[in-house]
Formats: C-alpha cells, structure tokens, sequence
C-alpha cells in the first residue's frame, strides 16, 4: 500500500522538474476557443489530429510558441469525450456570460428609450408597426447578447489557459 504522502511528495518532485525545465506553457482564451471552434471543421474535411500530429513538426512549433509560465488561471480538462464545439461554448460560457448579459440588458434599456422617444409616450410605443417592436425589442438585444458570448473574450479577457 501506497501513503498519500509518497504519492503527494512524488507529484511535488517531479513538478518541480517540469518548473525547472520550462516545461508548463500557457495560451489565450482566444486561441483555445479558436482551436475548439475550428474541430468540427477539420472533422468534416477529414483533417486527422491522430498520433500522427503528435509527433509532426507542426505540434513541436505550436508547443514552442506558447509562453513559459510556473502558474495558469484556467485549466482546461483533455477529456474530448463531448464534441470540441460543446468545450468551446463551455469556455465562451465561464468567460464571456456576464459581459453578454450586461450588453444585452444595456441594448434593452437603449431601445426601450429610443422606442419612448421616438413614440412620445408608452402608450405610442404600442402603435408602432410590430416589425419595428420585433427588430428592437427581441432581435437587438438578442444580437447583443450572442456577439458578446461568442467573441467577448478577443477583447476583454487576459486569461491564461493551460
């Protein structure tokens, strides 16, 4: 039987040779949702990521791009048991929801404004023609909302991901 402290002090060890050797690497939210967005793709077209990759040229340039880091603040799990659409709106989710739910509610209250003042009175509002109700209180807000959760992180987040 194996002690929890022989286990702990091995993990410790031999973390502190990956350190040592600049072996931890870090990239940005935008290229991992980039990477995880573009999967589905290169299964469509037959583009394989197989051991073949592993071992190519190609996987050791990307590896050497990436920036050296001792600590990360976003580790994401190398289980591919979902599809990588499913992982790349799961890290749009964590990153980007407040930032959409905050534009989307700013868009609201923008149109609503707009729509009171255009109609002179809330009651006006309701004889504006339902196209117009529709493109400004369902449709605004709703693209405010998507544009933010699916690209927020391009220009707001500084994350790390490991």
């Amino acid at each position: 039987l194996v002690s929890p402290f022989f286990c702990m002090q091995t993990l410790r060890v031999k973390a502190g040779l990956a350190k040592k050797h600049q072996l931890f690497r870090a990239t940005s939210a935008s290229k991992v949702v980039a990477h995880l967005s573009l999967q589905p793709l290169w299964d469509l077209l037959g583009i394989s990521h197989g051991s073949s990759y592993w071992e190519s040229s190609d996987h050791w340039s990307l590896y050497d791009s990436l920036e050296p880091v001792t600590e990360v603040d976003v580790f994401i799990s190398h289980s591919w048991s979902c599809p990588s659409w499913i992982k790349a709106l799961a890290v749009c989710h964590y990153l980007n929801l407040d930032l959409a739910i905050l534009s989307a509610c700013l868009a609201t209250l923008l149109s609503v404004s707009l729509l009171v003042f255009t109609a002179g009175s809330f009651s006006g509002v309701a004889q504006l023609s339902q196209g117009l109700l529709f493109s400004c209180l369902i449709c605004w807000p709703v693209v405010s909302f998507l544009i933010p959760y699916l690209f927020g992180h391009t220009a707001f987040v500084r994350k790390s991901f490991w």
